[in-house]
């Protein structure tokens, strides 16, 4: 079964040095997409930025943020796993 998160990218963020011009004639940028554990003020819970490069990421570079969005369909609910149970089985008639 499929997940669904409904994102909103902010094109203005993107910086030109990051989007990438394919042999097939279209435009790339790469993005990474966060699903947090709690949503923020605005109750979104996923949020997007540039990739970095090697080099930015060791050089401690700050992330560009372009977008959010929030999870909508085929995601789980945190919370605490329910106790299991118990079940007695020794009047089972199942071999193991």
């Amino acid at each position: 079964m499929g997940k669904l998160i409904k994102l909103s990218v902010c094109l203005t963020s993107i910086p030109k040095d990051k989007i990438l011009n394919h042999a097939n004639g279209k435009q790339y940028v790469s993005i990474d997409c966060w699903v947090n554990d709690e949503p923020d003020k605005f109750g979104k819970d996923v949020s997007l930025n540039i990739q970095q490069t090697k080099e930015e990421r060791e050089a401690k570079a700050p992330k560009i943020w372009c977008g959010a969005g929030e999870t909508k369909w085929g995601f789980e609910k945190k919370e605490a796993p329910a106790s299991k149970a118990v079940v007695d089985d020794s009047e089972s008639d199942i071999p193991f």
